[in-house]
């Protein structure tokens, strides 16, 4: 195999640059076109994404409850004392959320109607009893006085 010179490398080098600069001025371009960017005051390009959603009633409520079982979910890790970057916290919250599934389909079944706060209350209960498979004991205080919520996670 004869050894290679130097320009004979040079155009596939030039094919190459000149691909990453088309592709770069491209991808810009539709960037452009699709976030619909507008200019700041200090000539950066912000970016405006529009929620088509946010006017429907049921968004809104849903989005209310997951923010409020977020916060209720902080707060009871920050009582255990557990990081919110822990990596077992992906095994729980899958856990947190078969249970949470299984507990709004049997509230809907029995014909229980759940507040926004009552569904956060599911959510830390089914979170809860998911760290206690798991070996960590969640103190009874940490969790809300919620008889009726509580009794959906029970097995008949």
């Amino acid at each position: 195999m004869a050894a290679r010179t130097k320009t004979q490398g040079a155009p596939r080098r030039f094919f190459f640059l000149a691909f990453a600069l088309a592709t770069a001025l491209t991808l810009i371009k539709w960037g452009a076109r699709i976030g619909r960017g507008r200019r700041a005051a200090s000539r950066e390009v912000v970016y405006v994404e529009e929620d088509r959603f946010g006017h429907d009633p049921s968004v809104r409520r849903l989005r209310r409850v997951f923010a409020a079982a977020e916060a209720e979910q902080n707060l009871l890790l920050d009582r255990l004392n557990i990081g919110r970057l822990d990596r077992r916290l992906g095994q729980w919250r899958k856990m947190a959320l078969h249970l949470f599934e299984r507990g709004w389909a049997r509230a809907t079944r029995e014909g229980v109607h759940l507040e926004e706060k009552d569904v956060a209350h599911l959510y830390l209960f089914c979170l809860a009893k998911a760290l206690a498979t798991r070996g960590i004991a969640v103190p009874g205080e940490a969790l809300p006085a919620n008889i009726a919520v509580a009794r959906l996670l029970e097995e008949k």
